[in-house]
């Protein structure tokens, strides 16, 4: 299975403090897509901050959704994971809501993001094997 890296799927990390700079959701037809950021790419992140996304695909069906969030000093924590939802960090104050074709994602740590995020990294495949970049699985 192909892995996007940066924020959706793309390549980039934004300055510290900011959301990352990056391919946001390149369309490919026949491919998941990860874009529609909020705040959009290169800004600031507060503590309290929401970070906001969409996941799509032509066929709005899916067989993995796999979200992870790094950091400045290297660290990663994953955020969401298809099979069993929101990890523990994440879980009582993130929600995802169906919208046409797939899902909106509002993504806020319990306490706050202890440092800006730097790069939101998704793995997401569709029903027909796609994966989102336009990588095949």
């Amino acid at each position: 299975m192909a892995t996007g890296t940066g924020i959706g799927g793309g390549h980039g990390i934004g300055p510290a403090g900011t959301m990352p700079h990056g391919t946001a959701g390149a369309a490919v037809s026949g491919f998941p897509e990860v874009s529609n950021f909020v705040p959009p790419l290169g800004t600031a992140i507060g503590r309290t901050d929401v970070i906001q996304f969409d996941v799509t695909d032509d066929s709005g069906a899916f067989t993995s959704i796999d979200i992870e969030v790094r950091f400045a000093d290297g660290s990663v924590e994953q955020i969401f994971d298809f099979a069993t939802g929101f990890t523990a960090q994440y879980a009582p104050s993130s929600a995802r809501v169906a919208i046409a074709n797939g899902f909106r994602f509002f993504v806020r740590r319990i306490g706050g993001w202890l440092q800006s995020p730097v790069g939101v990294a998704t793995t997401v495949v569709d029903a027909a094997g796609n994966c989102d970049g336009g990588l095949p699985s």
